[in-house]
């Protein structure tokens, strides 16, 4: 388990590599969700040029900041 800061807040990062070659990146955040990723940018091709985006529908917004945030995490993850 690994865990990044934002705005003072442990935010969980989890990395998974699937049987099919899918790369995702999760994001726990328990300040804005509490039973589950945030978000999740994941890629299943040739890594940050093919990523994409996942917000749980189950939360209502996330801020521009927190994205922004962590896209730079995945950036050097992928």
């Amino acid at each position: 388990m690994r865990y990044e800061a934002f705005q003072g807040r442990r935010v969980q990062v989890i990395e998974i590599d699937d049987v099919s070659g899918e790369h995702v990146i999760e994001f726990v955040d328990p300040a804005i969700e509490a039973n589950g990723a945030v978000l999740a940018i994941y890629s299943s091709g040739e890594g940050w040029p093919d990523a994409r985006v996942s917000i749980n529908p189950k939360v209502e917004s996330v801020s521009a900041e927190f994205v922004e945030w962590a896209l730079q995490i995945a950036r050097r993850q992928m």
